[in-house]
């Protein structure tokens, strides 16, 4: 489900940016949606401005599969050069850190795009209200 497919001129170097998007997308959420994780895709053109926020799949409470070809698919069919992944951890209020299943599908997603000349800018990580978060590229896991 498409949330938002028009260009914005962000800066994809700030994931704080990122989080504040997803403020407002959370606000509209009742309190059993965010209880699920979500997981999403935001496909960039060739100067990292938004061409869309995808999302892309709705989890369980404490976990949501990440399926490459599904993210691919989006990111191919709009024509982006780059993507950033964003998910939540709706049980952390505080800082939401990376599990070890999230690094080995963001390396696994990372090796996929790079198949496609697609460059997975960061995955960030927010906690259940986008307050808090944690990005990949700035704990220079990308």
């Amino acid at each position: 489900m498409i949330i938002k497919e028009k260009r914005v001129d962000i800066s994809v170097d700030q994931p704080k940016k990122i989080a504040d998007i997803f403020q407002e997308i959370f606000k509209t959420y009742d309190e059993i949606e965010i209880e699920k994780e979500h997981v999403y895709t935001i496909g960039l053109d060739n100067q990292n401005h938004i061409i869309f926020i995808d999302l892309t799949h709705i989890g369980m409470i404490n976990q949501s599969a990440i399926d490459k070809r599904v993210i691919l698919r989006m990111l191919l069919l709009k024509g982006c050069t780059g993507v950033i992944l964003v998910h939540n951890h709706p049980a952390e209020y505080n800082t939401p850190m990376p599990s070890a299943e999230d690094i080995n599908v963001t390396k696994s997603i990372k090796e996929a795009c790079k198949l496609m000349d697609i460059e997975l800018l960061d995955h960030i990580i927010l906690n259940r209200d986008a307050t808090n978060f944690y990005s990949f590229e700035a704990d220079n896991l990308i």
